[in-house]
């Protein structure tokens, strides 16, 4: 009989184990299809946006100059 009752116990811890597995992996699967969600919203959002149009950046870049005086002399 005290097999019998060993055994049931032990029966009962593990399915108290594969029930806190169960809850784990459901947790993490809301948890995953609340982030696939965002993301799907995220790219129709994107989809919906005007595409931005390029842009040009002009740089100036100063450089000093070398003034050159040049002496002419006619003969």
């Amino acid at each position: 009989m005290e097999e019998v009752i060993k055994y049931f116990e032990s029966l009962e811890a593990r399915i108290a184990a594969y029930e806190a597995r169960i809850a784990a992996l459901e947790e993490a699967q809301q948890t995953n299809e609340a982030v696939i969600a965002s993301l799907e919203a995220e790219v129709e959002e994107l989809k919906i946006r005007q595409p931005l149009e390029p842009q040009v950046i002009e740089k100036v870049v100063e450089k000093p100059v070398e003034v050159i005086k040049e002496v002419v002399v006619e003969k």
